[in-house]
């Protein structure tokens, strides 16, 4: 047995269990730009969703175009999420990440 400290023990164990960054600050990793819908990308830029829902990144979104309307259905929510005669964009949904899984 040493003669050390059982203070200098708990404050070495307390640093070794504290995060290096402050874990209530830190925001959950977002989805890259890994995926982008190719409907979207083709769309001219009057045309985009503004602001732009977060399913224009989502492999789940399934985009429609004709020449006057735009609309995205959701595989996950099985729901049209974007729709250019009501639009109304998600801008944050948990359901993105589940294409990382």
């Amino acid at each position: 047995m040493t003669d050390q400290d059982p203070n200098d023990l708990h404050r070495m164990l307390d640093e070794i269990e504290r995060p290096s960054q402050p874990v209530a600050d830190t925001p959950a990793p977002r989805p890259g730009p890994e995926y982008q819908s190719p409907t979207v990308a083709t769309l001219d830029a009057k045309r985009l969703p503004n602001p732009t829902p977060v399913c224009e990144a989502c492999p789940h979104s399934m985009w429609f175009a004709s020449a006057t309307h735009l609309k995205c259905y959701c595989r996950a929510m099985h729901a049209v999420t974007w729709n250019s005669e009501e639009p109304t964009p998600i801008l944050s949904r948990d359901g993105i990440l589940l294409s990382s899984e």
